[in-house]
């Protein structure tokens, strides 16, 4: 397995879909992503058990277009930020107020690019 880190220092938004398309999407808290997309405005979870985030599909780009993945709620035990499970990259933005802010569940080759963690337990 090989993982890449490169660290710097409301419940639902839009994302733009696919490798240069205009179209854009509902999100939600708990969505399961299996095709690149960008984040276009932050993204506010509140407490849940599964994660914020979940990238499922080889070869994803998840980028955050510079915005936030944040856990909205006091008890932030189990909760997780970004979870991924197949070869994939996640760049470009925040992962705040989570136990882990990064999970790997898999892949042999996960990038990290451009991400800042603030305020988790346990960052990546």
């Amino acid at each position: 397995m090989r993982l890449t880190v490169l660290v710097a220092g409301a419940a639902s938004g839009q994302e733009a879909v696919g490798a240069g398309e205009k179209t854009l999407q509902e999100v939600r808290c708990g969505d399961t992503i299996t095709r690149s997309t960008r984040l276009t405005r932050d993204l506010e979870c509140p407490g849940t058990p599964v994660p914020a985030r979940r990238v499922a599909s080889a070869g994803v780009v998840r980028d955050l277009g510079g915005y936030t993945v944040r856990r909205t709620g006091e008890d932030t035990f189990g909760t997780e930020g970004i979870a991924v499970e197949a070869d994939s990259t996640v760049r470009n933005g925040t992962i705040r107020g989570f136990g882990l802010g990064y999970v790997l569940d898999g892949g042999s080759h996960v990038t990290l690019s451009r991400l800042t963690f603030i305020d988790n337990t346990v960052a990546a």
